[in-house]
C-alpha cells in the first residue's frame, strides 16, 4: 500500500488566503470565513482519523 502524506486542499489554502486579504466589511467576508471554518474543520477530522 501506498501511503502519501496528507496536504491542505487547495480550496482551503485559497480560503484562508482570501479571508486575509480582504477588508471585514467586504459583503462576502462572513461567508468566505464560514466556508473557511467549515474546510478547516474537515480538514483537521482528517488528519484526526491518520
Amino acid at each position: 500500500m501506498i501511503i502519501k502524506p496528507r496536504t491542505m486542499p487547495l480550496i482551503l489554502q485559497k480560503l484562508k488566503v482570501l479571508e486575509r486579504r480582504l477588508p471585514a466589511h467586504h459583503p462576502a467576508f462572513s461567508d468566505i470565513k464560514r466556508d473557511a471554518a467549515r474546510w478547516t474543520a474537515g480538514y483537521k477530522g482528517e488528519q484526526s482519523i491518520d
